[in-house]
């Protein structure tokens, strides 16, 4: 049965893996992605992001893991910089079969939107912009948001969503900075993995 061993074959590829930290070093192989940040940057530890998540993972094996991916999102790295002015999140969302198969980036990020601009609205910024487009990311083309406003006490504060389709999961990369847009520079410290 050459088609049933093909599909096994290609769900054991699409197998989710959450990234793993070492030092300032975070890495995703299931994403394809890695992030190299210097000691003004701060990780969440495996223990805030299990917390985070709601589950020790490292109680869990690689099945349960999968098993907990099926109804949430993963938060799989939080780090901070210069008190909190920058930051990185990086979730990863199990979207099922259904919807993950039909599903493309642009098409999440349309649905995201809403969601998104309530938040924001939510803890009081103003002049809120949102735009949408397809931006290279890591050597690939993904759909992205871009968003500015303005927080209380007049801070500006900018963020881009970067989203990362693999199999039936959708990752969202989230990079904010107040004061000043360098978001397009800490997405520059990203990088392609070797798979």
């Amino acid at each position: 049965n050459c088609v049933a061993a093909g599909t096994m074959e290609a769900a054991a590829e699409e197998a989710f893996r959450p990234g793993e930290m070492n030092g300032g070093v975070y890495t995703n192989e299931f994403l394809g992605i890695g992030c190299t940040l210097d000691s003004n940057w701060t990780y969440l530890t495996d223990e805030e992001i299990a917390e985070l998540n709601r589950s020790t993972t490292e109680q869990l094996s690689d099945e349960e893991m999968r098993a907990a991916m099926e109804d949430a999102s993963l938060q799989d790295m939080f780090a901070q910089a210069d008190g909190g002015l920058v930051n990185i999140s990086i979730t990863i969302e199990n979207l099922g079969v259904l919807h993950g198969t039909a599903m493309d980036e642009a098409r999440f990020l349309e649905i995201l939107r809403p969601t998104v601009e309530t938040a924001f609205t939510d803890i009081g910024m103003t002049g809120l912009v949102m735009e949408a487009s397809t931006e290279t990311f890591v050597g690939e083309s993904h759909a992205v948001m871009n968003i500015s406003g303005t927080l209380e006490a007049d801070v500006p504060f900018y963020q881009k969503v970067v989203l990362i389709k693999r199999g039936t999961y959708m990752a969202s990369v989230s990079i904010g900075s107040a004061m000043e847009n360098i978001t397009a520079d800490i997405a520059a410290l990203f990088y392609k993995l070797d798979t």
